[in-house]
């Protein structure tokens, strides 16, 4: 590695400027921060450490304003800190929060997945959603049970959150969704309506049985919205009770948002285009049963606040 005085030296000959190499290293040993460390490590600072030590408290100093360079600083993303080291001062470079936030942001993303859901609802929280609603506490309340448990590795059922448009249900569900991924486990939020309007697209390709296997074997599911899709015998029987009966016989923790109660929905699940199969829509129901338990959620609706 070239001598700093003389890297510096070189710099300074090409740009033409009228100025020392003592009195750049003058001006960084002012720096307030330099100064602070110097005063609380006076103890343990060698004789003559500042002098032997210039070069690193003016990279210091240099680096530190450079931090927030994406384009000309290479060490993008890095803080500089000072540290003491056999008696001198030297330079460590740890990563900023900013970067941190973004390492965060990158491993929640691997783990999380959101499909025809608004991005928005990728930084709802548990601590947002606890407004002091009593038709809210007992959901709230039973999903940050789950988590933990989730995480201590006592594996339960899910929820079916059912309650008028606009209560909260699928915030809360991309809630427990977020805190879960943020503990490093994958999850799946599907808007369901809209799953089942594009998978019936994709039989031809065969790409619709990549979609439900993917369903099926996702750690945690979420189903949004279930009841609100245009019903056929195929999406309820070859995809919806496909993809409960392989959760179902794994224990895979499932959960569901409705307009519908259970009774409600097994009601809307019997009748398909002018056939009634009151069978087929019991078997569908048992399976949701088995997975989730059914929360009530009230309150006004707050999309639209009046």
């Amino acid at each position: 590695m070239q001598n700093i005085s003389r890297v510096i030296n070189q710099l300074l000959e090409k740009k033409n400027v009228n100025i020392s190499l003592d009195e750049l290293m003058s001006d960084a040993i002012k720096d307030k921060d330099v100064q602070k460390f110097i005063k609380d490590n006076k103890a343990k600072l060698d004789e003559g450490a500042i002098e032997k030590s210039s070069a690193n408290i003016y990279e210091y100093v240099t680096q530190k304003k450079a931090v927030e360079d994406e384009l000309n600083n290479p060490l993008y993303g890095y803080e500089p800190h000072l540290i003491m080291n056999d008696g001198l001062i030297e330079v460590s470079y740890e990563p900023t929060q900013a970067s941190l936030d973004k390492s965060k942001q990158k491993k929640l993303a691997k783990q999380l997945n959101y499909i025809s859901l608004p991005d928005s609802l990728k930084t709802a929280s548990l601590n947002d959603y606890n407004d002091g609603s009593e038709g809210r506490f007992e959901a709230l309340a039973g999903c940050a049970s789950f988590i933990r448990d989730y995480l201590n590795d006592e594996i339960g059922k899910g929820f079916f959150l059912c309650g008028d448009f606009g209560v909260g249900k699928t915030y809360l569900l991309a809630a427990t969704a977020n805190k879960l991924a943020e503990k490093g486990t994958p999850v799946s939020v599907v808007h369901f309506p809209t799953f089942a309007s594009t998978i019936r697209s994709q039989v031809q390709n065969n790409t619709a049985i990549i979609e439900i296997e993917r369903l099926q074997k996702t750690p945690i599911l979420m189903l949004d919205d279930i009841g609100a899709e245009t019903l056929t015998a195929w999406i309820r029987d070859d995809v919806l009770g496909v993809i409960l009966q392989h959760r179902m016989e794994r224990r895979l923790p499932t959960f569901f948002s409705s307009n519908f109660s259970m009774a409600e929905l097994e009601n809307h699940l019997t009748y398909v285009k002018g056939d009634v199969e009151p069978v087929k829509a019991k078997r569908i129901m048992e399976r949701i049963k088995s997975l989730s338990y059914e929360v009530t959620i009230s309150g006004s609706n707050r999309r639209n606040p009046e």
